[in-house]
């Protein structure tokens, strides 16, 4: 994971069930003091499912919401419609 310039080569993943998260980073002052350097990105859109975006029913928008296919619904896009009211 570590390498001579102790930069971390595996990210790790944070998923965040509950809708929000709190990182907490830190640097070890007994290294001459030189902090770190750290970037993210955040998935912003809901989902069911941690390995795809928008429960794999739908397309991921730019402002963090999800745009569902035709058959499903939902902030998640994970509730299926019934057409034709189920017949």
């Amino acid at each position: 994971m570590y390498k001579k310039d102790f930069s971390i080569r595996k990210v790790p993943e944070i998923v965040a069930e509950s809708g929000s998260a709190l990182l907490h980073f830190f640097s070890d002052d007994a290294y001459n003091m030189s902090g770190f350097n750290i970037s993210y990105k955040v998935n912003g859109c809901p989902t069911n499912d941690s390995r795809v975006e928008c429960s794999g029913f739908g397309a991921c928008m730019d402002d963090g919401t999800c745009s569902c296919e035709n058959l499903y619904t939902g902030e998640a896009c994970n509730i299926a419609l019934c057409p034709n009211n189920c017949s």
